[in-house]
């Protein structure tokens, strides 16, 4: 099937921001991580299917050194079989 990338960014964390995506509470693995200067990005490469329609997806960025650091971005997925 067809891959889907999604990417976020975080700006300004020093040390550089860990980054975690979850689809339906599960930690997902595919994702490339770059960081240049305070810029931390990540990609998460995903086949889509039908049981993931309306399934949050998350990123989440942290401060490895900072307890409690997390701050989420969280999208529902819109699937469409054609």
């Amino acid at each position: 099937g067809r891959v889907v990338e999604m990417s976020c960014e975080t700006i300004g964390s020093r040390p550089s921001a860990k980054v975690t995506w979850w689809l339906n509470g599960t930690l997902l693995s595919d994702h490339i991580e770059t960081v240049h200067d305070n810029v931390t990005s990540s990609v998460l490469r995903i086949h889509p299917k039908l049981q993931y329609h309306k399934s949050p997806l998350v990123c989440r960025a942290e401060n490895p050194k900072l307890y409690h650091s997390h701050v989420e971005n969280i999208r529902l997925l819109n699937i469409t079989c054609r």
